[in-house]
């Protein structure tokens, strides 16, 4: 990646709660990087901007979708995956591109050990009463045995765009009994609810690699959860000619 293709991709900063002396000394791993905006995304924007090599720069952890919005990437432990609407699991390429993604260096603030059954629903409910501060943000590893998941893919879009409810509609949905899977996503304010998805999004990978997804419910058997408080936001608008010509 050149100079010039860095300059070509601006940031934006949007600090929450902190002072501006306080968000200067925080470290780069408290930063959520970001491509677009859900807002764009929603209206119909599929066309990727950020080549994945200069998102991969920014986080070894997260997840978003694919220029066209063919199908949901998982992220985690430093490796980019593409969940297809067929089920194929695959290893991302650095000059695939994004029109929306969410990505942080991850590091464990804050750790809990779930050893009895629990829904999603529970699960979200026990973890929002973890939290410290409904004012922050936070990413969010749960690693563990599950029941079942249910996860779904979309397949590639195609102009002219329809807005993502409609898109949606074409979604394809996994039910995954018996697997051990990483749940990858954040928890984000309702102040950035046009911004990123505020509450819990969450993207599920299986361990094996073999599947996985955007997930819809779930059933934990036992699960080890790992909290990362993020204390700033950094939005990366590019360009679809910056994603050709870094």
């Amino acid at each position: 990646m050149t100079r010039r293709g860095l300059a070509a991709v601006p940031l934006i900063t949007i600090a929450l709660g902190l002072a501006p002396a306080v968000v200067e000394t925080q470290s780069p791993r408290d930063v959520l990087y970001q491509v677009s905006t859900l807002s764009a995304l929603s209206g119909g924007d599929y066309d990727g901007r950020v080549p994945f090599r200069v998102l991969k720069s920014h986080g070894d952890f997260g997840l978003g979708t694919f220029d066209r919005l063919d199908g949901e990437m998982v992220a985690v432990d430093g490796r980019f995956f593409r969940v297809q609407a067929n089920g194929l699991v695959s290893d991302v390429p650095p000059d695939e591109t994004t029109p929306f993604a969410a990505v942080t260096h991850f590091k464990s603030d804050d750790t809990l050990r779930l050893t009895g059954g629990a829904s999603c629903a529970t699960l979200m409910t026990l973890l929002e009463q973890r939290l410290p501060s409904r004012e922050m943000l936070y990413a969010i590893r749960i690693g563990g045995s599950f029941s079942w998941l249910q996860t779904r893919s979309v397949p590639a879009q195609h102009p002219p765009y329809v807005p993502l409810a409609e898109a949606l509609q074409e979604q394809v949905v996994f039910t995954l009994s018996d697997i051990d899977a990483d749940m990858v996503g954040f928890w984000l304010p309702a102040v950035l609810q046009n911004v990123n998805a505020a509450g819990f999004h969450f993207h599920a990978l299986a361990r094996d690699w073999s599947s996985g997804g955007h997930v819809l419910d779930c059933q934990v058997d036992h699960a080890t959860i790992e909290i990362d408080y993020i204390h700033e936001s950094r939005i990366l608008f590019g360009t679809s000619r910056d994603a050709v010509n870094p």
